[in-house]
């Protein structure tokens, strides 16, 4: 494991809230103040990143731990954790019209 990953899975789950709901928080209030564009992305691209990040380290901590016969594919792990951020970025651009009326939400 790194040094980060190590870090996030030794953090109590107030600094996990605080860290992820923090960031969403920012984003939000970024777009509510009229500031959009480069850097509303750039904060809800960092909060996605840093939900990501604590899935794949709790997976793949929990992956080294379980015995191998009972280990679940990698590839399907890793693909599942690429496909919510590529799926959230593509219905953004091509449904941007539809977005106050559809909440659309993506769990991996």
């Amino acid at each position: 494991m790194s040094v980060v990953a190590d870090y996030v899975l030794r953090a109590k789950h107030w600094q996990i809230f605080l860290l992820l709901f923090g960031m969403f928080c920012i984003a939000l209030s970024a777009e509510s103040l009229g500031i959009v564009g480069l850097l509303s992305w750039v904060v809800l691209g960092l909060a996605e990143a840093s939900y990501l990040f604590w899935l794949w380290s709790l997976g793949s901590f929990f992956g080294s731990i379980v015995p191998p016969a009972l280990r679940l594919n990698k590839g399907l792990f890793l693909f599942s954790l690429v496909y919510a951020p590529v799926y959230l970025f593509a219905f953004n651009v091509f449904f941007e019209d539809l977005r106050p009326l559809v909440l659309v939400f993506v769990f991996p």
